[in-house]
């Protein structure tokens, strides 16, 4: 039998059958609250990647990040300022509340209309090449674990196994989520928020089986808010307004459902934005405008916001190499930067500014 390869600098050594150690530690993390640390740990081993997030998505709160050690703090705050609307993941896990495994990159596309132009911007900026498990939970919560490469792309091998591994991750992520009631608590955590796991499950009667402390603390749930929740949902409500911009949704729990079958569960949220209100086009409008670049620039901006290369470019708009490194230098002066980095972080604080 071949010895097991040590850990090193660099990507951590794949995960092989004989190492039993690593998936040992993450029961031993199950209830507490380094479980997201060790699990994205095992998670991103076992496909060969150094990079991983956590994320929590809400049904109308901000995303919280459970975990991280791929994204700066720049990027994160640069994320939380409003980035997050374009967040493909988060559009995702509203839309399907399904266990599934998503490779972002091969959703990448190079539109050159809309509706998507934005978001293809902000995974071309943000991510190289990622492996996201998205698992749904209770109050219209999914938590997702982020596995990224940045050298190499994940071969359709790397998209199998991620797929063969589900099961164990949702089945540990699960049984994570259960302790949560015994320790007062019912939802990832993510320190200092308000709401965070702000839940009351009522049963098939309306009686309430338990409350979390998140939502017993708050000024903004008292004794009456579940009756009137129920009233806003027996007249065809999506949720209950508390003001302040707060709401209440409710979701039904299967009949399985450990606390109260077929019960209800109320969660308490802040409301953040939605989606972006302005499209591709008016922020490419907006941007052209403000900075006095001319219509060539314009196009071939466009196009290196969608990662295409120079030689790219050319071949898009049936022009030289020459002429669009010509343009580009251009373009670059008058917006007084020098690296394409730069060019995606510009347009996209301009895209918030903008909205």
């Amino acid at each position: 039998m071949d010895e097991q390869p040590s850990a090193g600098t660099g990507a951590e050594a794949p995960l092989y059958a004989t190492d039993y150690g690593a998936l040992a530690t993450v029961v031993e993390a199950v209830g507490t609250s380094c479980f997201y640390r060790e699990i994205s740990a095992f998670t991103a081993r076992s496909l060969d990647c150094r990079k991983r997030i956590v994320m929590r998505y809400s049904a109308f709160d901000t995303p919280a990040f459970l975990y991280n050690n791929a994204m700066s703090d720049e990027a994160v705050d640069f994320y939380l300022r409003g980035l997050f609307r374009l967040d493909p993941l988060r559009k995702l896990s509203r839309e399907d509340r399904e266990p599934r495994v998503v490779n972002l990159r091969s959703m990448t596309q190079r539109p050159r209309v809309e509706p998507d132009y934005l978001e293809q911007i902000f995974k071309i900026a943000f991510i190289y090449d990622e492996l996201a498990f998205l698992l749904p939970t209770l109050g219209g919560l999914t938590v997702a674990i982020c596995c990224e490469r940045v050298h190499g792309m994940f071969t359709d091998a790397d998209k199998q196994h991620a797929n063969a591994l589900l099961p164990l991750i949702l089945a540990l992520h699960r049984r994570h989520l259960q302790s949560f009631f015994g320790n007062r608590r019912a939802a990832p955590q993510a320190g200092g928020e308000d709401f965070a796991g702000a839940i009351l499950i009522l049963d098939t009667k309306g009686e309430p089986v338990f409350s979390s402390d998140a939502w017993r603390d708050s000024n903004l749930t008292d004794e009456d808010t579940a009756t009137r929740a129920l009233e806003a949902r027996g007249e065809g409500a999506p949720y209950l307004d508390l003001g302040k911009g707060a709401l209440v949704h409710w979701e039904e729990l299967e009949t399985t459902s450990p606390l109260a079958p077929g019960g209800l569960i109320l969660s308490a949220e802040r409301r953040s934005g939605e989606t972006l209100g302005i499209s591709g086009d008016q922020a490419i409008e907006q941007f052209c405008d403000k900075y006095d670049i001319t219509p060539r620039e314009a196009e071939i901006f466009r196009l290196a916001l969608l990662g295409f290369p120079n030689a790219g470019i050319a071949g898009q708009l049936d022009i030289s190499v020459g002429t669009v490194k010509n343009h580009r230098w251009r373009l670059y002066t008058k917006l007084d930067i020098t690296t394409e980095r730069e060019l995606f972080h510009l347009f996209l604080s301009e895209v918030i500014a903008f909205d």
